[in-house]
């Protein structure tokens, strides 16, 4: 990811209602104009539009049997390891439908009362960044992952979290530490970050305690 500006940091956290130079080429959703930390702008229709229904307590994939591996110290407590797993694997394999090779893409993991799902895929077509509103997270939400992809860039270890200033890290700590999310919703200070990258077909965990490694963490 790119470094990004003091305005557009501003507008991660909730301070901006619109920022120039960022278009979200996700549907808007039915929000109420500025429906989480980025306008939809002029993006049309979009890529996809997400909120994808939700893992239940009860079903769908291993949401209830599925234990995170052994790479992933801190997590969000109280949710199925296995269905926050599902549905950032199901946000990754629609990722790599995409134009992963050249762009990157990006999503939030909601859960809201025992059932988690996916908000809309955004991105701005570029190689270095992707920046994610949360169109389709419901309200009152709690935000428990994040998803995004790395495209194939050369001499760049692309299956590890970037950590120079406006990178994965500062916008992980970003959302963690707003006050400003739009509709009750907030974000679990343990939640995880997962980054999918084509250079080995895998999606990849990371946790609050990753933020200094230049290690690649393991598959999930």
């Amino acid at each position: 990811m790119r470094e990004l500006t003091l305005e557009e940091l501003d507008f991660v956290t909730g301070g901006a209602d619109e920022v120039d130079g960022i278009t979200v080429t996700a549907d808007g959703g039915d929000g109420d104009g500025w429906d989480g930390w980025w306008d939809g702008g002029d993006g049309g229709d979009g890529w996809w539009d997400g909120g994808d229904g939700g893992v239940g307590p009860d079903g769908g994939g291993d949401g209830i049997t599925e234990e995170y591996p052994p790479c992933v110290e801190a997590s969000p407590e109280g949710v199925a390891p296995g269905a926050i797993l599902d549905t950032a694997r199901s946000a990754a394999a629609q990722i790599a439908a995409g134009n992963d090779e050249t762009f990157e893409y990006g999503a939030l993991i909601w859960e809201l009362n025992g059932t988690v799902g996916m908000g809309a895929i955004y991105t701005q077509n570029d190689t270095g960044q992707v920046q994610i509103g949360s169109s389709g997270v419901p309200d009152g939400a709690r935000i428990v992952g994040y998803v995004h992809n790395h495209p194939d860039v050369a001499g760049v270890d692309d299956r590890t979290p970037s950590n120079h200033v406006g990178g994965d890290w500062d916008q992980y700590n970003a959302l963690v530490n707003s006050t400003t999310l739009p509709r009750g919703i907030t974000a679990d200070p343990n939640m995880l970050l997962f980054i999918y990258t084509n250079e080995d077909g895998s999606l990849r965990a990371y946790d609050k305690t990753d933020e200094d490694t230049e290690t690649a963490s393991c598959a999930v």
